[in-house]
C-alpha cells in the first residue's frame, strides 16, 4: 500500500512538506523549508514497518471521515495536511484539527518519520552555521545532484532574550547569482564569515534564516522560493 502525507502552508511565501512511502517499505520525503531543503529518502526498519501497517489496518476499520467543506472561508495563513493512501478515504486536516478516531495512529507516525527522513538527505541542501565566531554557508548534502537558482541571497542572524525578544540583529546581502544549475556532492557556498552575534547565553538562542533561493526540492523540474532556517539548541 503506497501512503502519502503533504503538508502545504499559504501565506506570503508558500511552503510544501511531504512523505510517501511504497509498497516496499521505501521512504522518501521532501521539504521546501528549514535547515535543509530538498529530497530525502530511506528504507524503513523492521520495527517501523510494523508500525506502519498497524496503524494502516487501524485506519482502515475506521469510519470515513467527513469531507471538508469547499466553501469553508480559507484564513490568508496556516497550513493544511493531506493524508491518501491506497483504500482509504482522503483525509485533510488545518493546524489545529485532531485527526479523525482510527487515524490518530497513522497520522503521527508519517508525522515523526516526516521529521525522521530529514537525516536522510538524498538531494538536497542545507544551512550550515558553526562557531563561536559563527559563520554561515550553504552545502549540498547527499548522493544526487540538486537544481538551483541562488540569485542575491538575505542572510538574518537574531539573537534572542529568555522572553523571545530580540536583543540583536544582523542582516547580510549576498550575490550568489552566478549559481544556476545543478549542483553536485561536495558543493558549498560560504555566506557570512563572522555574523557579528555574541554567543547566546543560558536562557537565550539564535537563529539565522536566508531567503530566497529557488531550489527543486521535489524533484520534479520545478525550482520553488525556499527558505532555510537555523537555531542553536
Amino acid at each position: 500500500m503506497t501512503v502519502r502525507l503533504t503538508r502545504t502552508s499559504h501565506g506570503t511565501l508558500p511552503e510544501s512538506a511531504g512523505i510517501e512511502i511504497d509498497d516496499n517499505g521505501r521512504a522518501t520525503g521532501w521539504q521546501t523549508s528549514g535547515n535543509r531543503v530538498g529530497r530525502f529518502a530511506r528504507d524503513l526498519t523492521a520495527q517501523e514497518q510494523v508500525a506502519l501497517d498497524r496503524a494502516l489496518t487501524s485506519a482502515r476499520d475506521a469510519d470515513a471521515p467527513a469531507a471538508p467543506d469547499p466553501n469553508a472561508p480559507k484564513p490568508p495563513s496556516g497550513a493544511t495536511e493531506q493524508l491518501i493512501a491506497d483504500e482509504l478515504p482522503g483525509v485533510v486536516l488545518d493546524d489545529l484539527a485532531t485527526p479523525p478516531p482510527g487515524f490518530k495512529k497513522l497520522v503521527r507516525l508519517l508525522l515523526s518519520l516526516r521529521d525522521d527522513l530529514v537525516d536522510s538527505p538524498l538531494a538536497a541542501i542545507e544551512l550550515a552555521v558553526d562557531g563561536p565566531p559563527f559563520r554561515a554557508e550553504l552545502r549540498h548534502v547527499g548522493s544526487e545532484p540538486v537544481r538551483v537558482r541562488i540569485g542575491t541571497l538575505t542572510v538574518l542572524a537574531t539573537l534572542f532574550k529568555r522572553n523571545s525578544a530580540i536583543e540583536d540583529s544582523k542582516t547580510y546581502t549576498v550575490d550568489a547569482s552566478e549559481v544556476e544549475g545543478p549542483l553536485w556532492p561536495g558543493w558549498t557556498l560560504p555566506l557570512v564569515d563572522e555574523l557579528g552575534i555574541d554567543t547566546p547565553r543560558k536562557g537565550r538562542f539564535l537563529t539565522v534564516s536566508v531567503g530566497t533561493p529557488e531550489v527543486d526540492a521535489l524533484g520534479d523540474g520545478v525550482l520553488r522560493s525556499v527558505e532555510f532556517s537555523w537555531m542553536t539548541e
